[in-house]
């Protein structure tokens, strides 16, 4: 008796296991060619690569817990809802890293529940039109236009790149860290890379953020990126 119940049980575990490689296995395929996309949609811009691993793990991730919580959609609505605050709780400073983001969750969620046509019919698609519109060149021309890097040499480490983050959040039109590093007194120097709002001539710019220095950063450089 013990026996049967023994195999079964074996059974059932290998069965379990197949599933979940099976599922994981179509999750990281389908969310490396997600990131493969982002990697020849941006190959223009500058980008994190850590973002694109991430794209990969946060995707597993998500098909983890959905073959976790089964056919819970209570659960698996809470799960993702969880992950949105997570989300918003970040800085992502493009919107268009955001959508990458759910997308990755959506193939997560439905490789996690097996439905492997819904995620591969979506990631193709999805995939297809937003390598469409980067060929379209819809906004290259403006971006590139605007983009500089803004040098800072932080003197106050606590304050001083805060006080430099609320300028740029208030008077660029998108920014992100490009770099960081020490200079030779060991204090902190970032690389911003930061796209003017439209109009506003870099004079202006440069003047304002002068002016709003005081003790706690300094304007090292400011150049076409």
């Amino acid at each position: 008796m013990h026996s049967v119940e023994t195999i079964k049980l074996l059974e059932s575990f290998r069965f379990g296991v197949r599933e979940a490689l099976l599922s994981l296995s179509a999750t990281a395929a389908l969310s490396l060619f997600v990131a493969w996309v982002y990697h020849i949609t941006h190959r223009k811009k500058k980008y994190s690569k850590e973002f694109l691993q991430t794209l990969v793990f946060i995707s597993a991730v998500v098909a983890s817990v959905m073959l976790v919580i089964g056919n819970n959609l209570a659960g698996a609505f809470g799960l993702i809802g969880a992950v949105s605050i997570i989300r918003f709780r970040t800085k992502v400073k493009n919107p268009q890293d955001t959508a990458y983001i759910f997308f990755v969750m959506a193939i997560g969620v439905a490789c996690g529940f097996k439905y492997y046509y819904v995620a591969l019919v979506s990631t193709v698609f999805i995939g297809t039109m937003l390598i469409i519109f980067s060929k379209l060149n819809f906004t290259e021309e403006e971006v590139s236009r605007k983009s500089h890097i803004l040098r800072i040499l932080v003197n106050d480490i606590n304050e001083g790149k805060a006080a430099i983050e609320k300028l740029l959040d208030a008077e660029v039109e998108w920014w992100d860290i490009y770099q960081l590093k020490t200079d030779k007194n060991d204090k902190l120097v970032v690389d911003y890379i930061v796209n003017l709002k439209k109009n506003t001539p870099v004079k202006v710019f440069l003047d304002f953020v002068f002016n709003k220095a005081e003790s706690f950063f300094t304007v090292l450089e400011f150049k076409d990126a």
